[in-house]
């Protein structure tokens, strides 16, 4: 029997939506302040027993289902939404801890990669941080190796099975330095390159490259998401301020959506805020959700 009081039922729809629905004691007055305040002031669904907000809305405004709702009514949050929750928390305990200066940084056996050439102390400090933390960054100048010491992280989590292929969404103008340049001077051995033009990726393909503007064909974007599910899948945005535009973008959009698929997303710029903090917070949100 339900009981006689408003009552508010929360769950998660995939990917990363949260639905509101009502009983029928919240009354209009109520659900109308209830959509204006979750929706930043539009009230435009007033009329419906059911709305929808972001997951990283909900998880921001959470707590006023506790301060302001619990007076007046009750809630049910779903078990597929809890989850979400616990999995979000671990996200940003995870980015606290990738904030840490000071966090011991592994120990790693460069000999196993056969490297052709020896990084640099600075390089070698780079790939030791990024293989220590889930998802990574490097903001280095120009010139510091940032394609290099991305090769090494990624060799290094495959070979400790934490990822398989990798895939580089880069300018046009970066393709030869993924497929050709970089790939020979870091490796001995030969690595299988190919930059996605919408024909079939080749089953041996180790290192999969293609450009932002790509990611705007549905087409496209959905040929490499069924890539991605296949293996546990590193994806490097390079030149990453590229769609610092955050969710008014749709190259940014399209990248929410790969990175949702990702085991892992490495940011690479010289860049990272070239207007305002907003900025960097875009792009940390493709890697680090809900920061």
């Amino acid at each position: 029997m339900e009981a006689d009081k408003p009552n508010l039922d929360v769950s998660f729809e995939p990917p990363e939506n949260v639905v509101f629905t009502r009983n029928k004691f919240v009354v209009n007055s109520q659900w109308d302040r209830i959509i204006r305040w979750w929706n930043d002031g539009d009230h435009s669904v007033s009329n419906e027993n059911k709305f929808m907000v972001p997951f990283h809305t909900f998880d921001l405004k959470k707590h006023w289902l506790r301060t302001d709702w619990k007076p007046v009514g009750s809630f049910n949050l779903s078990k597929d939404l809890l989850t979400e929750l616990k999995k979000s928390k671990n996200i940003n305990d995870e980015f606290d801890k990738a904030k840490n200066h000071n966090r011991r940084l592994p120990d790693l056996n460069w000999n196993s990669l056969n490297l052709k050439r020896s990084p640099t102390k600075e390089q070698a400090t780079n790939v030791q941080s990024m293989i220590s933390i889930r998802n990574g960054a490097n903001f280095s100048v120009p010139g510091a190796g940032k394609t290099m010491t991305t090769l090494a992280t990624w060799k290094f989590l495959q070979q400790r099975n934490e990822i398989d292929k990798l895939l580089i969404i880069c300018p046009k103008s970066a393709f030869e330095a993924w497929t050709e340049e970089e790939p020979k001077e870091t490796f001995n051995e030969q690595v299988n390159t190919q930059i996605f033009d919408g024909k079939q990726i080749l089953p041996q393909t180790e290192i999969l490259v293609t450009n932002y503007e790509k990611l705007e064909n549905e087409n496209y974007l959905q040929r490499i998401s069924q890539w991605m599910f296949k293996q546990l899948t590193m994806l490097v945005l390079d030149e990453a301020h590229r769609v610092k535009g955050g969710s008014n973008s749709a190259r940014w959009r399209a990248c929410r959506k790969i990175s949702n698929i990702a085991s892992r997303v490495d940011l690479l710029t010289g860049t990272p805020m070239p207007q305002d903090y907003s900025d960097l917070r875009n792009l940390l949100s493709l890697s680090w959700k809900n920061v």
